[in-house]
């Protein structure tokens, strides 16, 4: 029955690419490249899937997450990959299927160096409580923070998280698992004041990077959507996952034996809930799908 419908999608997309492919502009999300992200490829690989004729471009502008949000509602952009929240969700349209696996929601702290030894005391909220984050502007899960009376700072650049945290103005900043190694490389990879935390690891329910469109782009959004689902039932999205640079470094995360601080998560939606669990990660076995 799937196989039918992905077929008569297939075909009523297929009119629309004879002439010229659909021109596609993505949101150049500040402090990230996005051509060397999973998100990034995941959205090639959905596109490539549902068979739309697609050029996917990159904004001009780099901009922050709330940025992008305002973009995409006024038409100037047509995509971007987000964290999700019941604001973002009513402001956009999001194609529901959580991009890593929920792998963003699963946060590890970059502290300094000094402060292992008192991250290795962590074993409660309470325990976090006791030392200051730092977020950036715009990011959807900086709420978490302050629904769970976890001190926090925001800051307007990567760049700023680092100095900041280096400086001792603040003491750690939670990354999302997937991505820690790399921003860690990018912009601190030569400094021996910082380093992954090696005992704690934030967990945010329902929380990932989801594709967020305009809620009028019907034809985007069902582009987005079919192929994406055909990606995980042919094994593509499970090859992606499991070969992509941005998780070289998961598996020694070891999530499995971290002290897990689990948060409320109060802005969750009906449809986020209603998300199949074969989209989300175990993160006993991060790698089995």
């Amino acid at each position: 029955m799937k196989k039918i419908l992905f077929a008569f999608l297939l075909s009523s997309f297929s009119c629309l690419s004879v002439a010229t492919p659909l021109k596609v502009v993505y949101a150049n999300l500040q402090g990230r490249d996005p051509q060397r992200q999973f998100s990034f490829a995941v959205l090639n690989l959905a596109l490539e899937k549902s068979g739309l004729d697609v050029e996917l471009v990159k904004s001009s502008q780099s901009m922050t997450d709330a940025r992008a949000i305002v973009e995409i509602m006024n038409k100037n952009i047509d995509v971007a990959w987000l964290g999700n929240s019941a604001e973002v969700e009513s402001q956009l349209w999001p194609i529901m299927i959580p991009i890593s696996r929920g792998l963003l929601g699963y946060r590890i702290p970059v502290i300094r160096t000094d402060l292992q030894s008192r991250f290795n005391q962590v074993k409660t909220l309470a325990d976090l409580q006791k030392f200051q984050a730092c977020l950036g502007v715009g990011w959807p899960i900086a709420t978490a923070w302050d629904d769970n009376a976890l001190p926090v700072t925001a800051v307007g650049t990567f760049e700023s998280l680092f100095k900041m945290t280096i400086s001792g103005r603040m003491d750690y900043i939670p990354f999302g698992a997937g991505s820690v190694h790399g921003y860690v490389k990018q912009y601190a990879e030569d400094n021996p004041a910082l380093m992954i935390d090696q005992h704690v690891v934030i967990v945010y329910p329902y929380y990932d990077f989801f594709f967020f469109v305009n809620k009028e782009n019907k034809i985007l959004h069902e582009a987005i959507e079919m192929g994406f689902k055909k990606a995980y039932e042919d094994g593509s999205y499970r090859d992606l996952f499991l070969s992509h640079p941005e998780f070289a470094g998961l598996k020694s995360l070891q999530l499995e034996k971290r002290q897990s601080i689990r948060l409320k998560n109060i802005h969750v939606t009906p449809q986020d809930i209603e998300i199949k669990s074969k989209y989300w990660i175990n993160p006993q076995t991060p790698f089995l799908f």
